[in-house]
């Protein structure tokens, strides 16, 4: 299956950004599960994710494979936090300039 394929049958965006552009997707695979980034998203999860420790072991037992399996969960879920409360911080700064200055045409 093409990349485009797998990508319009995993989801049609970002799932940090909204970015819907097939182009610009990516997979992020997690514990068997796979999310979909755009390029900046999934090289800043792999940038923060390179950074944890190396396995302990060759190969690395089961204990440190679902520990890594969480660890790249939780920076994922860190960096669609991240994104929604930028959004929602930029929805209350309109609201708030809004109200401050209500147009006629709403």
């Amino acid at each position: 299956m093409s990349k485009r394929r797998r990508m319009k049958a995993l989801h049609r965006a970002c799932v940090a950004y909204g970015e819907a552009n097939l182009r610009k997707l990516k997979g992020y695979h997690i514990g068997g599960v796979t999310a979909v980034l755009c390029r900046n998203c999934f090289r800043r999860l792999k940038r923060t994710h390179s950074t944890k420790p190396r396995p302990m072991s060759i190969p690395p037992d089961k204990l440190e494979v679902v520990t890594d399996a969480l660890l790249a969960e939780v920076d994922l879920l860190v960096t669609v936090a991240e994104s929604r409360m930028r959004f929602a911080q930029a929805l209350i700064n309109r609201m708030q300039r809004e109200a401050l200055d209500p147009s006629p045409d709403k």
